[in-house]
């Protein structure tokens, strides 16, 4: 619990002192070029998981970023996860989706702090309806690997910090996330 505020405590104190300062010690902000487009800083991606056997899961997560200066970026994402699980005494099929909208900040060259705050639509079985919309705070950290001039693979390990009774995330366990970027 103590290591889920620190890193949201540290993530919001970055993202105010990078809009607080000004950048003396690096090159001075360069004026945006009459060619440069919108999606010269526009980048796509996501991951996806592939489970199969007595428990089938799918997951695919599409996302849309732009960045808004060489560290900080923000972004809209979407999530669908299939489950099929046919291990006796659970036999059940569902379905979860949803979205959710996140920033970045590159605090060195490959590392970075991510925040996020995502809604989802899972089963839920009650005297009122099948489904329920759930949200999660999600604060962590991770590393981007490049792959080419505008395209890199990142990994990312985050804490749900609202941690509800009914949250998709087991408490105190981290969430890992693979996946990769692509400039467009």
């Amino acid at each position: 619990m103590i290591l889920k505020k620190f890193f949201s405590f540290l993530f919001i104190l970055l993202c105010l002192q990078s809009f607080a300062q000004q950048d003396s010690v690096r090159t001075p902000p360069q004026q945006p070029q009459s060619n440069q487009s919108f999606w010269d800083n526009a980048f796509t991606g996501g991951n996806a998981g592939l489970q199969l056997g007595s428990i089938e899961l799918i997951n695919v997560s599409p996302l849309l970023g732009y960045k808004l200066t060489d560290q900080f970026s923000v972004g809209v994402g979407a999530t669908y996860e299939y489950e099929n699980v046919q291990e006796p005494p659970y036999n059940f099929v569902s379905s979860v989706y949803g979205g959710r909208i996140f920033a970045e900040y590159m605090i060195f060259d490959n590392i970075f702090l991510h925040g996020e705050y995502e809604m989802l639509n899972i089963p839920f079985i009650d005297y009122f309806s099948n489904r329920t919309t759930l949200s999660s705070v999600l604060v962590g950290g991770g590393y981007s690997q490049p792959i080419g001039e505008k395209s890199s693979y990142d990994i990312m390990i985050l804490f749900d910090v609202t941690q509800s009774s009914y949250s998709i995330y087991p408490s105190n366990y981290p969430i890992l996330r693979a996946g990769f970027n692509f400039g467009l």
